[in-house]
């Protein structure tokens, strides 16, 4: 298993290192750059680490597996609580005190581990923490955190396999599938079909060129293969993975396309909004304004993990032997916990050949997910912009009919 480590850390020793562009940072809603930045900070100046990397590679990961059920698959309506439990700042006693934090195998020894090694660490980052609390706030049970993405099922990627959602019903006003849908609804009638359409558009779009993706994950995992070596078949799927990545291209250029329609359909709707001021869905805008907040947040936080693991993976490639050679006499010292030093191991083994696409691929959804988050919140703002100016000039008019008095 260390020498799989070690050729993983000659690849990631030639990854360029990512950072939040100034734009980025500016379309930050708050706590996900703020923590993100923080993540970052710390990724510099702590000790050099390798597996923590990898943890937060897959907090990252995860940060955008919620994010997509919060968005696509949450039923919302103005008074759902479950959004104001995601929005909630976390209780971090009570999340460190969950079954799933306190009894995974990475958080509940890295304290101990840590000192073996003669370094500081933290048990569980800001983010973490956040994930926890949302994940609690949507899900019968918190997903499996650890579950490591397919290359050759994209959809992995940005959502969760054993995820089972709360059930969600609404007592005042209509509920809506999703908050997509839900944020539609508050554009003028005459423009919402059209956007839907174009949202199904996207949707399909999106779906293609994951599945395009997918295709080139299965052909590479063959090539990769080390049992197909000297395999006469080698030339035939190296022609199928030239076609395979032309075809991603091309889905791909269909999927920013359909994209750029749907997004400048939102942009238009929430400039018509200016002359078209609703008071019926002051109520339900307020309801997505901070959960929109949170996935963005969520994003945001996510690219600064990546970036943070990417600095912090090409100072920790020379540590990995002393890492792995503490696990292994972790259960010397503390046989009772045995098992979660192998899980780790295990875990470290997976993580880093999986390091550079969870990076790359996790980047490249989580800038989308903020472009989408952002297009939404500018339909809201317009809406609870229209329910100020309406409360001002209904607060004007109230002065001057008392002023004639």
């Amino acid at each position: 298993m260390l020498n799989k480590l070690k050729k993983s850390a000659i690849k990631l020793s030639i990854v360029t290192t990512l950072a939040i562009t100034p734009s980025i940072a500016l379309g930050a809603s708050g706590g996900g750059f703020i923590e993100g930045s923080s993540e970052s900070t710390t990724a510099i100046i702590e000790s050099p680490n390798f597996e923590g990397q990898l943890v937060r590679i897959n907090t990252g990961i995860n940060l955008i597996r919620i994010n997509t059920d919060i968005l696509e698959n949450m039923p919302i309506s103005e008074d759902s609580e479950w959004v104001d439990k995601v929005i909630a700042s976390p209780d971090n006693n009570r999340i460190m005190n969950m079954e799933d934090v306190k009894e995974d195998a990475y958080y509940s020894t890295v304290i101990r581990t840590s000192r073996m090694l003669n370094r500081n660490a933290a048990r569980i980052s800001p983010l973490g923490i956040r994930l926890y609390s949302e994940a609690a706030a949507i899900y019968t049970k918190i997903p499996n955190m650890n579950k490591f993405p397919d290359i050759s099922n994209s959809q992995t990627f940005i959502t969760f396999e054993d995820a089972t959602l709360i059930n969600v019903e609404a007592r005042n006003g209509e509920r809506y599938d999703n908050a997509e849908l839900a944020t539609i609804s508050l554009l003028p009638e005459d423009i919402q079909e059209t956007t839907k359409e174009a949202l199904t558009n996207y949707q399909e779009a999106k779906k293609l060129f994951l599945d395009k993706k997918s295709e080139v994950g299965k052909i590479e995992i063959w090539l990769e293969d080390e049992a197909n070596e000297g395999s006469p078949k080698i030339g035939t799927y190296e022609e199928k993975l030239s076609i395979a990545e032309a075809e991603v291209e091309k889905s791909e250029n269909n999927f920013d396309e359909k994209a750029d329609i749907y997004y400048e359909l939102l942009s238009k709707g929430a400039d018509s909004l200016e002359s078209n001021y609703d008071e019926s869905k002051l109520a339900l805008a307020k309801k997505l304004e901070k959960l929109l907040n949170t996935v963005d947040n969520n994003s945001i936080g996510a690219i600064s993990m990546f970036g943070a693991a990417t600095a912090g993976l090409i100072r920790g490639v020379g540590v990995i032997q002393q890492e792995v050679e503490v696990l292994g006499k972790f259960s010397d010292k503390y046989h009772n916990e045995a098992d979660k030093a192998a899980i780790r191991l295990k875990r470290m083994a997976i993580g880093s050949v999986m390091a550079i696409p969870n990076i790359g691929i996790g980047t490249y959804y989580a800038f989308k997910q903020s472009s989408l988050a952002g297009s939404y919140q500018a339909i809201v703002e317009k809406v609870i912009e229209g329910g100020e100016a309406a409360a001002e000039a209904e607060k004007a008019a109230a002065e001057l009919k008392e002023e004639s008095k």
